[in-house]
């Protein structure tokens, strides 16, 4: 501001845009007499300016000192905050509701400990599909429900030089796991689940592969599959342990799931004859399955 007078109390006659260079005639205390540039109308104008708002230009002569308007100050760069994540994206997903699940199953069976058996079955792979429905007990905490077709068993083979017999036992269920569930917080939610499993058989076949060499060749091949449910207990049941995780997407969320079925039920049925524990079959499944939660 130019002023009338060498007093901060004078009357403001124009302003002075910073960084304007402007010719000073003398100074007066604290105070820069200035000249203004030519105005369009050929008007110059004098006044006072304080020396806080100016910048003596060095190495000129008093009587031709010329004044600047103080630069103005450096601006500060203004960081532009991101765009907002889509929806359902980098926040914690919705826990609870309805899963449309499945997967594939390994499964085998297990012996007690002090059975003979030497001649171990391997696994035999199937198929588990099926719903679920999570109860959220608290922000970190839920109940599962699962209703699940399940494909479980084990395959045995036995070989010599004269004969090959391949025998794939298939029990399919009705599979009921109940779980409590852990969630770990954050956009992509991890968790751990533990629980039980009743299950109900639905059909027990025993199909077998017979094959007969003579000289080291294939002489004859015959395949059987006979129903065996009646010699398979009717249910099964036993302890679930898994993880997985849940990734957002959108008013969805695919879900990732890796469990272990421990069976703890003879899936031998007797009926009145007793079991020796060579005859005690439990299941045994490892499954991975990918689903959608809603």
């Amino acid at each position: 501001n130019v002023r009338l007078e060498p007093d901060p109390d004078s009357k403001i006659i124009t302003s002075v845009p910073m960084g304007a260079i402007l010719a000073v005639s003398y100074q007066k205390g604290e105070w820069y007499m200035a000249e203004r540039p030519k105005n369009d109308q050929g008007i110059t104008i004098t006044g006072y300016l304080h020396m806080s708002d100016v910048e003596v230009v060095s190495g000129v002569a008093p009587q031709q000192q010329k004044t600047v308007a103080p630069p103005p100050p450096p601006t500060q760069t203004q960081t532009q905050s991101p765009p907002p994540p889509p929806p359902g994206y980098g926040s914690t997903p919705k826990k609870g509701g309805f899963k449309v699940m499945g997967g594939v199953s390994l499964a085998n069976v297990g012996y007690p400990s002090d059975a003979d058996v030497t001649d171990k079955p391997s696994y035999r792979m199937g198929f588990i599909a099926g719903l679920g429905y999570e109860f959220q007990l608290a922000p970190s905490f839920a109940i599962e429900v699962d209703g699940l077709y399940h494909q479980k068993g084990f395959k045995y083979e036995e070989k010599s030089a004269d004969f090959d017999t391949k025998l794939v036992m298939k029990v399919d269920q009705v599979s009921v796991p109940i779980m409590v569930k852990y969630i770990f917080p954050g956009s992509t939610a991890f968790y751990l689940a533990g629980g039980f499993e009743v299950a109900f058989v639905l059909s027990s076949k025993a199909d077998v592969t017979e094959t007969i060499y003579v000289d080291g060749a294939v002489d004859s091949e015959e395949k059987t599959s006979t129903d065996v449910k009646e010699f398979t207990s009717s249910t099964d049941y036993g302890a679930v342990f898994g993880a997985g995780f849940v990734l957002p997407m959108g008013i969805s969320k695919l879900v990732i799931d890796g469990r272990y079925y421990l069976g703890m039920a003879n899936m031998l049925d007797f009926g009145e004859e007793a079991a020796s524990s060579d005859d005690w079959v439990r299941s045994r499944a490892i499954v991975v399955m990918l689903g959608l939660a809603f």
